[in-house]
């Protein structure tokens, strides 16, 4: 199970700092941003990842938790699809990261309520369980995948990755998000647990 923690680490660690820092001169992309360029180019994405995050109560209590996750897949499959297209200018990279940072904000939040949501009162202490442990799995299993991309598209003769490899990262990264918001669709509400049935009250009997 993949959700925005997990995307976050997966697109938007030091694989595109190693995308900024790339000499374009040398290797035809990137932009050979030292560490204070690299920060500055972060700098909207984490803004808007802060402002995904606060925006979840509100919207959850107008659309649904459901409605929020498929929102934030809709968003980060945005920004991914726009940032394999287009990244050979800042303002491209810049515009990306804000859309994609704002769609992840709004994933860790709103993940966990729609879990709590989906699963019998008497069992959400186990629901939660298995939702960290499937992230910490999927986060970890992505991230391999990933790595073996990188490190198997590269220019030939070094361990360089070619521009293809970030690409090919950030489809893939596109299509799960895309998996996020269909998923988001298939989630129902939990059905009453007998006890909880017995438990509703009764509706008194109309008087003849």
């Amino acid at each position: 199970m993949l959700d925005g923690d997990d995307l976050r680490v997966l697109g938007q660690d030091g694989r595109d700092g190693r995308v900024l820092s790339s000499p374009p001169e040398k290797l035809g992309y990137g932009f050979g941003y030292g560490t204070l360029g690299i920060g500055w180019m972060m700098a909207p994405w984490g803004l808007m990842d802060f402002a995904g995050s606060a925006t979840v109560p509100r919207l959850a209590r107008a659309i649904g938790a459901r409605a929020v996750l498929a929102l934030s897949g809709a968003f980060m499959a945005a920004g991914y699809t726009a940032l394999a297209f287009a990244h050979a200018e800042p303002w491209q990279f810049v515009v990306s990261n804000l859309v994609l940072g704002f769609g992840i904000g709004l994933a860790p939040s709103a993940m966990p309520a729609l879990v709590l949501d989906a699963s019998p009162a008497d069992r959400t202490g186990i629901a939660t369980g298995v939702y960290n442990t499937s992230k910490t799995l999927g986060g970890s299993v992505s991230g391999a995948v990933f790595a073996a991309i990188l490190t198997a598209i590269t220019f030939k003769g070094t361990e360089i990755p070619t521009e293809s490899a970030y690409t090919t990262v950030w489809w893939c990264c596109a299509g799960v998000s895309l998996l996020v918001a269909a998923a988001a669709a298939l989630v129902v509400r939990a059905r009453q647990t007998p006890a909880e049935t017995d438990a509703a009250p009764q509706q008194p009997a109309p008087v003849a």
